[in-house]
């Protein structure tokens, strides 16, 4: 069954080291990224909840510390899912909620969870969230701009 809105959590970890702000990522392939999180699962019914799981699955159990340190942002990053996705996705729409934690300056993510392709956590100037070679979609580069990085650029 297709859903109306399909919901996802994600978080975006900044650090700041040597005066530096920085922000985690995950490199899918060589200039391929993307923010940490995933889709809500069945029973699921707060972006806390699927946040949490998702940081254990994609990071492991001791990155859930982050969700203590998470600032949620106040407009979720929604979207009509494409026609031709619309099965593959399983909604009509999407949803989805970000999350910004400060993290100690030490702090070291890696990706754990087993898959074909790998995947590794890259830290970035803090700007690369608004740049066009890491944020591919123009509307998604400008709800980070306008919803994210105000956060962002406050710590």
């Amino acid at each position: 069954m297709i859903k109306e809105v399909s919901y996802a959590a994600y978080i975006i970890p900044v650090r700041v080291v040597d005066g530096k702000k920085e922000i985690a990522i995950l490199e899918y392939a060589p200039g391929a990224y993307g923010t940490i999180g995933g889709r809500f699962d069945d029973g699921e019914t707060t972006a806390t909840q699927a946040l949490t799981r998702e940081l254990c699955e994609e990071l492991g159990k001791s990155s859930e510390f982050m969700v203590g340190l998470a600032q949620q942002v106040a407009e979720p990053y929604k979207f009509k899912v494409a026609e031709h996705k619309i099965e593959k996705r399983g909604a009509y729409n999407e949803a989805h909620v970000f999350f910004v934690a400060k993290v100690p300056s030490n702090t070291v993510l890696e990706f754990c969870e087993e898959r074909e392709d790998t995947v590794k956590v890259f830290w970035l100037d803090s700007e690369a969230l608004v740049d066009e070679k890491v944020i591919g979609l123009p509307d998604q580069r400008e709800y980070f701009e306008k919803n994210v990085m105000p956060i962002i650029r406050k710590i």
